[in-house]
């Protein structure tokens, strides 16, 4: 949506540390953007971790935005 308005998707991270068993790393996350306006956020705590994963970056760390080009 803020991409179409003239938005530019920026990602401010790109690797979360996460504590777990090796057994158990995740080879990734995925966070939905299509419907992110300009100038919101999605943030570490709106990631999908399963149980057997504890994610060590803060809660509200931003992990991508949408900016004015």
């Amino acid at each position: 949506v803020g991409v179409k308005a003239g938005g530019f998707l920026r990602s401010l991270m790109r690797h979360v540390k996460v504590r777990c068993l090796p057994a158990h790393i995740p080879s990734h996350f995925e966070i939905d953007v299509r419907n992110l306006n300009l100038n919101q956020v999605k943030r570490t705590s709106e990631l999908a971790v399963p149980a057997h994963v504890q994610l060590l970056a803060r809660p509200d760390d931003v992990i991508v935005t949408v900016v004015k080009r």
